[in-house]
């Protein structure tokens, strides 16, 4: 799952949501130099990456992309998913509306700013600059964002040219989504359950 996912499974635009934004700039076992609060949005965030990348469906999913591209098939589905989630948000989330969550997420991380690690701060930026979760609406943001992606991976390079990879199998794709994603809301749910009755 990619950004607007992390941000919708968060369940609401607390602490949870700045640390399910912010994971993957949050290494390691960094709990005692951050919020506790947000310390469980990041473990949120990782338990949801670790179903979907153990998930039959998502395994299968996995398998549609070339050979070339499959070490980078997790990154790809993650870009792919995010947009079937924006195409079909009356039907996956419902309201507000895909404009008005985008923006109550990017003014719930400006005024989570002192928590959230420095290094997340231009990403942050840029990515209410560019309003990124309502773009990935649109199918051309995906091959944008797998560009940006492959900027900053080790062999990044042949990320290059997926968008249209994804467009070849993309009914294949939304279907794996649509079966996917409800199993995902549910396990979310129960977890950010755990997680608040954790000390």
């Amino acid at each position: 799952m990619n950004y607007l996912a992390h941000a919708w499974l968060a369940g609401d635009f607390g602490p949870f949501l700045a640390g399910g934004m912010a994971a993957d700039y949050i290494k390691g076992p960094a709990h005692r130099e951050i919020d506790p609060a947000l310390w469980k949005g990041v473990m949120l965030h990782r338990q949801v990456d670790s179903f979907t990348d153990a998930h039959p469906v998502c395994r299968r999913a996995r398998g549609r992309f070339s050979s070339p591209r499959r070490r980078y098939s997790g990154i790809l589905l993650d870009l792919a998913f995010d947009h079937f989630l924006a195409v079909g948000w009356s039907r996956h989330a419902g309201r507000p509306a895909l404009g008005e969550f985008s923006r109550a997420v990017y003014d719930a991380l400006e005024g989570q700013k002192d928590l959230l690690p420095a290094s997340f701060l231009p990403v942050m930026a840029r990515m209410k600059a560019g309003d990124w979760l309502t773009a990935y609406h649109a199918f051309e943001a995906v091959p944008l964002a797998i560009d940006r992606v492959a900027g900053r991976v080790r062999g990044g390079e042949a990320m290059r040219g997926a968008g249209e990879e994804i467009a070849g199998v993309y009914r294949e794709l939304e279907g794996d989504f649509d079966e996917f994603f409800p199993e995902l809301c549910q396990y979310a749910r129960l977890a950010r359950l755990r997680l608040e009755h954790e000390a």
